[in-house]
C-alpha cells in the first residue's frame, strides 16, 4: 500500500465489514451501527452507550463476539473506530535510527489499517472507495506485520518530518504532513492506525 493517503470521507451505506477484531481494545474505542445511529464508547473497560440513556454496556467479550460475527458474514452494517492519539503519539518512538523491528507483536502476525479521514479513522480500503469502488475490493482486509513495518519505514525514509511510535496496547500510530493539494494551500495532517488483530479477516462475501 502506498504511503500517500486520500483524504474523502468514508462513503455511505459502508461497502465492507470491520476488517478484523482488534486484539486489544482501548478506551476511547467506539463501536457503532452506522443506519441506527447507535454508538457505544469504551470507558474505564466497558462499552457505554452515546448518550447514555440507562439502556445498558457492553463488554470486551460481547463487542469481540459482535465484530467476529460482522466479519464473519460480510456485515457492512457495524463499525469499529480506533481511538485517536493526542497530539503526541503514545507508546515508544520510532525513528529511522533506532529502527522497528525490536517491536514486540505478541505473536499477532496481521493489523488493520485505519487512516485520518476528516476528523475520523476509517479502514484504508473504506478510504479507497470512496475514490474506487471497484479498486477497494482489491485493498486486503489486513496486512501482515512486516509489511506494517515495511509501510512505515517507507513513510519514515520518505517524510522528515514523520513520527511513530508502538503502543503496547497493540496499536502502532505514524503521523505526518504532507503538501496541499493545490499552491498555497496548508500542509495536511496525515495519521496511520495500524491495529494488531486477534482473529483473520472476512471468509466470504
Amino acid at each position: 500500500m502506498s504511503a500517500a493517503v486520500l483524504s474523502l470521507p468514508t462513503p455511505t451505506p459502508a461497502l465492507f465489514p470491520p476488517p478484523a477484531v482488534p486484539d486489544r481494545f482501548k478506551d476511547g474505542d467506539r463501536y457503532a451501527w452506522p443506519s441506527t445511529g447507535d454508538v457505544w464508547l469504551r470507558r474505564g473497560g466497558m462499552w457505554r452507550p452515546v448518550p447514555d440513556g440507562g439502556s445498558g454496556w457492553f463488554t470486551d467479550h460481547e463487542v469481540r463476539h459482535a465484530l467476529m460475527q460482522a466479519v464473519a458474514n460480510w456485515d457492512a452494517g457495524e463499525r469499529f473506530e480506533p481511538v485517536q492519539p493526542g497530539p503526541l503519539l503514545p507508546g515508544r518512538r520510532m525513528t529511522k535510527e533506532t529502527g522497528l523491528w525490536g517491536v514486540e507483536l505478541y505473536g499477532v502476525s496481521s493489523a488493520a489499517q485505519y487512516v485520518l479521514s476528516g476528523d475520523r479513522l476509517v479502514p484504508v480500503r473504506d478510504l479507497v472507495a470512496a475514490y474506487d469502488e471497484g479498486a477497494a475490493y482489491d485493498i486486503p482486509a489486513t496486512i501482515t506485520t512486516a509489511a506494517m513495518l515495511d509501510v512505515v519505514g517507507t513513510i519514515l525514509d520518505e517524510h522528515d518530518q514523520a513520527h511513530a511510535s508502538y503502543a503496547d496496547w497493540g496499536r502502532l500510530y505514524v503521523r505526518y504532513e504532507r503538501p496541499g493539494d493545490a499552491p498555497g494551500d496548508d500542509p495536511v495532517t496525515c495519521l496511520h492506525v495500524f491495529v494488531l488483530v486477534g482473529t483473520p479477516a472476512e471468509t466470504g462475501q
